[in-house]
């Protein structure tokens, strides 16, 4: 039997000017300009919730956060997605609204997975099939180094996978401690469709967050997708990725495209799995221009697989490298 979770609100004020944390008993309040005046590289499905609701970051009474890390041991994170316009469409990969990241140790890697949902998992209203992430579609690894406080993530899986009817995507942070990760949500009510949040507990069972808690609320979880239909949001501030080539990298010399709508400054950062950054890079970006953006890599760079970072004033993209 899963006893029933007890929540502490932190409310986010979403605010358009910049200022310090303020405390108040039993709820923090922070400073926050959210990340939806963003273009991501692709269509990005973001309830509607997100742009009408109230964002929060909720913390569990027995310590940690509801939508992350938490003394209760749960595993992972993950939201629903169902298609109900009978469309089949690619899943490119996911945003991740990361509201508080505590952990910056080398080796430490958020795991980002794309579920079919042919798995079982426990409703409001009992056991019950076919609704809950099942199969692993795809996954990805992120160092926690590459990560930041209260900023969307465009992560991208290593190829589009092809999606029909409805798939889940999660984070799985089960090597990590009580109070490291949170991610952003609506409040509890807000959610765009009911039960579309769902949780690992630490003995593999998923439970949908009502059933759990109760909260019932859309996490800060959202899909890159190939498609252009009107009930999709598009944005236009932030740095559109174009391409990154040649990957696998034969060499050392890395190629980045990028455009923008506004004169920007963007750091380029490369991870090794092990977190330990190996380049770092600040590039002026012209609005207007299609910028193509030649790296060259250590020469004493080994063999293997990296992580790259293109982070913004609002936004930061990663992507998955191989160096040969």
């Amino acid at each position: 039997m899963h006893l029933t979770k007890i929540i502490l609100p932190l409310l986010i004020c979403i605010l358009l000017t910049t200022a310090l944390n303020a405390q108040k008993p039993h709820c923090l309040v922070k400073t926050f300009a959210p990340a939806f005046n963003t273009k991501a590289v692709t269509d990005t499905l973001i309830p509607v919730s997100f742009q009408s609701g109230t964002l929060i970051i909720d913390s569990a009474l027995a310590g940690g956060y509801v939508c992350g890390t938490n003394a209760y041991g749960d595993r992972a994170k993950a939201q629903v997605f169902y298609i109900t316009d009978s469309l089949n469409y690619f899943v490119e990969g996911c945003g991740l609204y990361i509201g508080k990241v505590h952990v910056n140790e080398a080796g430490k890697l958020l795991k980002v997975y794309l579920y079919d949902l042919s798995g079982g998992g426990y409703n409001k209203n009992g056991f019950a099939w076919n609704i809950a992430p099942g199969y692993v579609i795809d996954s990805v690894s992120i160092p926690v180094t590459a990560l930041s406080d209260n900023q969307l993530h465009f992560v991208n899986f290593g190829q589009a996978a092809w999606v029909t009817g409805g798939y889940a995507i999660g984070i799985d942070f089960s090597d990590f401690g009580t109070n490291e990760l949170a991610l952003i949500s609506t409040s509890h009510g807000d959610a765009q469709g009911s039960e579309l949040a769902w949780e690992q507990l630490g003995n593999g069972e998923w439970h949908s967050m009502l059933s759990s808690w109760p909260f019932d609320a859309d996490m800060g979880i959202f899909s890159l997708a190939d498609l252009s239909t009107a009930h999709i949001k598009d944005f236009s501030d932030a740095p559109v990725i174009k391409d990154v080539y040649p990957n696998p990298v034969h060499g050392n010399y890395l190629n980045v495209s990028i455009y923008t709508l506004t004169n920007q400054t963007v750091q380029i950062g490369l991870f090794d799995m092990k977190g330990a950054q190996v380049l770092n890079s600040e590039i002026n970006i012209i609005k207007g221009d299609n910028s193509d953006i030649c790296l060259l890599l250590p020469g004493e760079i080994k063999k293997g697989t990296f992580l790259l970072s293109i982070k913004s004033f609002n936004m930061n993209y990663l992507k998955k490298i191989v160096v040969y």
